[in-house]
């Protein structure tokens, strides 16, 4: 069994090999090193869906392609690509999933920006998922600034365990993610 990063270069080697046996890996790992071993011939649209993974920004289904593999919706991601791929228009059916998944976005990353969230470049955000990192990034620099951070947040669809994100100054990815193990303490515990 092949282990695959759940990443957009994982998505376009598994729809350019669908017989190969696979395991999705988690794409909040860190340990690899360089670029991939996958062999993906490019074309333009394929190097359009890398450069929205790595830019956090482009057309709204390769954005929407992104997200679904951060939440570990191969299936759906699957779908979209063979839509961008495939066709000149999309169908509604697709451009409904492309919505659905980038409101999605819109409404977490605006729970995120509370400023109550932030203490000294520290962001508690373990309330929300962990799919949801990397578009805060991009966010963040767009709108706030160039500040190296840390991110707790939630866990990720590949793991129970909260994560936490180091990010140097203004980078838009993480130069280190680890595991988090965070108590959870609630106030009846502080009477005994």
């Amino acid at each position: 069994m092949n282990e695959i990063i759940c990443n957009v270069e994982g998505l376009l080697f598994h729809y350019k090999y669908p017989h190969i046996p696979i395991q999705w890996q988690s794409p909040f790992r860190l340990n690899r090193k360089g670029e991939s071993d996958y062999q993906i011939s490019k074309s333009i649209k394929k190097t359009l869906l890398l450069q929205t993974e790595k830019l956090g920004h482009g057309p709204k289904i390769c954005r929407a392609i992104c997200l679904l593999l951060r939440m570990k919706k191969i299936n759906s991601a699957k779908f979209l690509l063979e839509q961008f791929l495939r066709k000149e228009t999309i169908g509604p059916r697709a451009n409904f999933l492309v919505a659905t998944v980038l409101c999605e976005e819109k409404k977490i990353l605006r729970k995120a920006f509370c400023s109550k969230r932030n203490r000294k470049n520290f962001w508690d955000l373990r309330d929300l998922p962990a799919w949801i990192i990397p578009s805060f990034i991009f966010s963040f620099r767009k709108k706030i600034g160039k500040d190296s951070i840390t991110i707790i947040s939630g866990n990720s669809a590949f793991g129970p365990e909260k994560l936490l994100w180091f990010v140097e100054e203004k980078s838009t990815t993480p130069y280190r993610i680890e595991n988090f193990i965070f108590e959870e303490i609630s106030n009846f515990q502080f009477l005994n």
